[in-house]
């Protein structure tokens, strides 16, 4: 289901941390992705709250990083 225009997906959980874990492990957006397969629109959408994330694509997402899942969803 796409977001509502203009704004955030309320029911998408904004991973705005992720960078900031990026930045702490030293790995660059695009290390990551290259580590999950996962797509630069992708990523981009889910931290900010655009997208929504599968369970899967959150994991590969926090195992990339080094994190909890859960730990990316706060």
């Amino acid at each position: 289901m796409p977001a509502p225009q203009g704004g955030q997906d309320p029911k998408a959980p904004c991973l705005q941390s992720a960078p900031l874990y990026r930045e702490l492990r030293g790995l660059t957006l695009a290390a990551q992705i290259e580590k999950t397969g996962v797509k630069r629109v992708v990523v981009s959408g889910i931290e900010t709250g655009l997208k929504q994330s599968s369970i899967a694509t959150l994991r590969a997402l926090a195992d990339a990083l080094g994190v909890n899942a859960d730990d990316l969803a706060e």
